[in-house]
């Protein structure tokens, strides 16, 4: 996985000029379609027009999901250091749904993808390693054998925000 926009450029800002080009080409569009209609004799000229800004158009959406993956994996990054574990399962989900989206069968068919889903999984093992951890820091359980009993001794952390935080992740990791 490769960062797609250096560092300099905020993701926030590609996305909203992207989301301005993009509505933007929707008008042109819809103009060229009326102009076509009234004009006959450029009807080829018009039509290549629109196909190629209907190409561009699907180019433009598929780089502004690629940057929403590039913004998101960044905000995963600042969770881990913050500890905010449903908020990587959350944005690890929405990555999974712009890859996994039904209706776009360009972006399946990109290389980059495979990486991408490559570093998805790896995101999730690390999550899952992670809070299994912090479980065990937060709950930690001792175990003495006699001849005829046992005798467990749970030891539970006083912080219990910090605790059923860590178990509905914990939750969530394992049922989605």
């Amino acid at each position: 996985y490769v960062d797609f926009v250096p560092s300099v450029t905020s993701n926030e800002e590609v996305l909203h000029e992207g989301g301005i080009l993009q509505s933007e080409m929707r008008s042109m569009q819809e103009n060229l379609n009326n102009e076509m209609k009234n004009m006959h004799q450029s009807n080829d000229q018009i039509s290549k027009l629109v196909e190629d800004l209907e190409e561009t158009q699907k180019a433009l959406k598929i780089s502004l999901k690629l940057v929403k993956i590039d913004a998101f994996m960044h905000k995963i990054k600042l969770c881990n250091e913050s500890k905010r574990y449903n908020d990587i399962h959350e944005h690890l989900r929405s990555i999974e749904k712009i890859i996994e989206d039904p209706k776009d069968k360009i972006i399946r068919r990109l290389d980059c993808i495979k990486n991408m889903k490559h570093r998805l999984t790896v995101e999730r093992c690390n999550l899952k390693f992670t809070l299994e951890a912090e479980f065990n820091r937060l709950i930690q359980m001792k175990e003495k054998s006699f001849p005829k009993t046992r005798a467990v001794t749970f030891s539970i952390s006083k912080n219990t925000c910090e605790l059923i935080d860590c178990i509905h992740a914990l939750f969530e990791c394992e049922f989605s």
